[in-house]
């Protein structure tokens, strides 16, 4: 996997340019897709039962733990509209901010554009804290090519909030209930076991393929690659399948505790064998060289921001499997690519009063 990543590397240091700092993004022609989807996802959301309910206000809510997991379909996609759309709002926003802070200079104009990170970051569906983190910080990435002069303030601004976020949303989660509470050093080593398993969480495994060799079953891959894929987890969560991190994390703990996550290349180890084992690490890889590719090209701030949120999570591949990775590109990419492609063709003409398709 280090050869594949140092060839990619090598190609794409070849053909990167730097993005113009003064003129980051192209105005986009219209926004007029956009805004109906946004009305229309504001819709769905009030109009659809218990999907404004799911929603989280900057403090998550006790109730929503896999909120999305047990609701049906037209709750999940009243969600999934929403939080696109106020995504969309955000980059509207910020980018109107900033065209109107460099025609202006008004300070207005920023604060305007900390308001709409802020709430971007803020709003949210469940408790998946990964989710918010690369939210605040993909909205960081771009509010600093739009206003680099103020990030490090907003910077220090966005971490407490977060903090203040995560601590909330750890305890909603019971996060720290492996040992029912009595003891405070197991809870904690539990919780950081997330983030700094690394070789540790490999060798259970590795484990988990002797302990239970009916996880190395194809029907255990197709749900690993269908059941986190959204639209289509609607068609296959009832069947009588499990994923490969139900077993990982049944051989850590030995019940149906499940705060771990499945390395990537433990989990090619199970389909795939030893030799093999890199070989869906290096598929996510080389997909990753190719959306950053297109990052590079891309003039659009929608299409910057949307590719980048994808990418910073297959960044994060030595700690996530392909279940992270799918959910993530059928969330965050599959409605937006949908979204994006009717705005380009649908042009409205204020003067003329009408609509055009291109």
């Amino acid at each position: 996997m280090t050869i594949v990543i140092g060839i990619l590397d090598y190609l794409q240091n070849k053909k990167y340019k730097p993005r113009n700092t003064q003129q980051p993004f192209d105005e986009t022609k219209s926004y007029f897709g956009y805004m109906v989807f946004i009305v229309v996802a504001i819709v769905a959301a009030l109009g659809i039962p218990n999907v404004i309910s799911s929603i989280s206000f900057f403090i998550p809510k006790p109730d929503l733990v896999d909120v999305m997991e047990d609701s049906n379909v037209m709750v999940m996609l009243g969600g999934y509209m929403f939080i696109l759309a106020k995504q969309l709002v955000f980059i509207m926003v910020t980018w109107w901010a900033h065209k109107r802070h460099q025609a202006t200079s008004q300070l207005l104009y920023v604060w305007i554009a900390i308001g709409a990170l802020f709430a971007n970051i803020g709003i949210f569906i469940g408790t998946n804290r990964s989710d918010i983190v690369l939210v605040a910080i993909v909205s960081l990435v771009t509010f600093r090519l739009l206003f680099p002069k103020y990030f490090k303030l907003v910077v220090l601004l966005v971490v407490g909030m977060l903090v203040g976020i995560l601590l909330i949303m750890s305890t909603v989660r019971n996060i720290a209930s492996i040992s029912g509470g009595t003891s405070g050093v197991t809870d904690f080593t539990d919780n950081l076991q997330v983030y700094f398993g690394g070789p540790y969480n490999v060798a259970m495994a590795l484990e988990t393929k002797l302990i239970y060799p009916e996880s190395q079953n194809w029907s255990v891959l197709f749900f690993d690659i269908f059941r986190p894929m959204i639209g289509v987890n609607m068609l296959v969560k009832d069947l009588p399948f499990e994923y490969s991190n139900i077993f990982f994390n049944q051989r850590y703990f030995y019940s149906d505790h499940a705060t771990q996550i499945l390395p990537m290349i433990g989990q090619g180890n199970l389909f795939f064998g030893y030799l093999l084992s890199p070989l869906l690490s290096v598929l996510v890889v080389c997909l990753a060289y190719f959306i950053q590719s297109k990052i590079d090209q891309t003039r659009s701030i929608e299409m910057f921001y949307f590719l980048t949120l994808v990418c910073t999570r297959m960044g994060m591949l030595m700690g996530q499997n392909t279940m992270n990775i799918i959910n993530d590109l059928s969330y965050n990419l599959a409605l937006f690519l949908i979204v994006y492609y009717v705005n380009r063709k649908i042009v409205y003409k204020k003067r003329l009063g009408d609509v055009h398709y291109e």
